[in-house]
């Protein structure tokens, strides 16, 4: 993808994407996902072409339009797509950078128990994340 195109994804990603963490109840790992949502299917696709991801489509609840959302789960996918639209993000830059740095550190001990560093980029996420602020 050229320049321009990835400034669109990271358009688009700051406007309908987010960094989600996820922590089951009753569990002791975290999950962080990478979604875009949209009820223009072609922008889900166009992140398909990026990084494949998976693809969910939410029927409308009473008169709203279709949703599509591309989701990564994958650490690899998570940091391929955020590294590629990064240097285009604006609003969503430090997120990413959060996101980016957990995952690499994870991807460099995948067994072993979340350390200090990465339990403090997990709550600087859920910060950012919080709603009202």
């Amino acid at each position: 993808m050229n320049d321009i195109d990835l400034s669109y994804l990271a358009g688009l990603f700051d406007g309908e994407g987010n960094i989600h963490i996820v922590k089951p109840h009753g569990r002791t790992y975290i999950n962080i996902l990478v979604r875009v949502t949209n009820t223009n299917p072609v922008v889900v696709s166009l992140f398909s072409d990026l990084v494949e991801g998976h693809h969910y489509i939410e029927s409308p609840r009473r008169n709203w339009k279709t949703l599509h959302r591309i989701e990564y789960s994958k650490l690899q996918h998570i940091i391929q797509v955020l590294e590629a639209i990064y240097p285009h993000l604006h609003l969503k830059k430090h997120h990413a950078e959060l996101a980016i740095k957990y995952c690499t550190s994870r991807l460099s001990h995948p067994r072993a128990s979340y350390d200090d560093a990465e339990l403090q980029m997990i709550r600087e996420l859920r910060g950012l994340n919080r709603r009202g602020k």
